[in-house]
């Protein structure tokens, strides 16, 4: 029997559509929303260190690009923002200093693996949804995954509000998975989308500033 969402799992997690409590666990928050299976024959697994992020495999065909401000395989780095500018199945690994971007078309669905990644921003949103149509983020099995914003946010212009969350999307965001995800909000809400928020599957630990 579903009950409504308690207070310290509701602490951090700001959407237009609240999810529900299973007996204690997160369960579906809107009923006709399905997860994504991932393509892994096309799938690109990115592995991060530091400031630095390089494609290491596409499918099963190892590579190693390290990625700079030309965009390759729909991805780029600008200092120390990993910027996803189009549709597809993006495995992230190990640890990086920055923000992961995602503006893509509005028809564009994004699907993040988090395979054991640290994304750390100290300045910002760690994972930050400018333009997509859905942003999926999958939790690896057997993986920890880990997100954490900065206390204070650089915005571009002044009187600007948003992004305002470690995980922020403008746009639907849904979560599945049979890992864990600990997501630090330092600054305002753990897990924040302006439009639908869907967590389906999988474990999670969110604290943030914001109640």
């Amino acid at each position: 029997k579903e009950k409504e969402m308690d207070t310290t799992l509701q602490q951090g997690l700001t959407t237009n559509n609240y999810t529900s409590v299973l007996e204690g666990e997160i369960t579906q928050a809107i009923a006709n929303i399905k997860t994504k299976e991932a393509d892994y024959e096309k799938a690109i697994c990115v592995t991060l260190e530091g400031t630095k992020a390089t494609i290491t495999s596409i499918g099963s065909v190892q590579s190693k690009v390290e990625l700079g401000e030309t965009a390759t395989n729909g991805l780029s780095l600008v200092e120390s923002v990993l910027r996803i500018e189009t549709a597809g199945d993006y495995v992230l690994q190990g640890q990086f200093d920055g923000q992961v971007q995602i503006d893509a078309d509005k028809e564009d669905k994004v699907h993040l693996i988090l395979n054991g990644v640290s994304i750390s921003c100290d300045y910002s949103s760690a994972i930050y949804g400018v333009q997509s149509d859905r942003i999926y983020i999958t939790l690896a099995e057997g993986t920890v995954n880990e997100v954490s914003d900065g206390a204070v946010y650089s915005y571009e212009e002044e009187g600007q509000d948003e992004p305002n969350a470690a995980i922020f999307s403008k746009d639907d965001l849904t979560f599945d998975g049979t890992g864990t995800l600990v997501v630090k909000g330092n600054y305002g809400d753990g897990i924040r989308s302006k439009d639908d928020l869907a967590i389906v599957d999988g474990t999670y630990e969110v604290e943030a500033v914001k109640d």
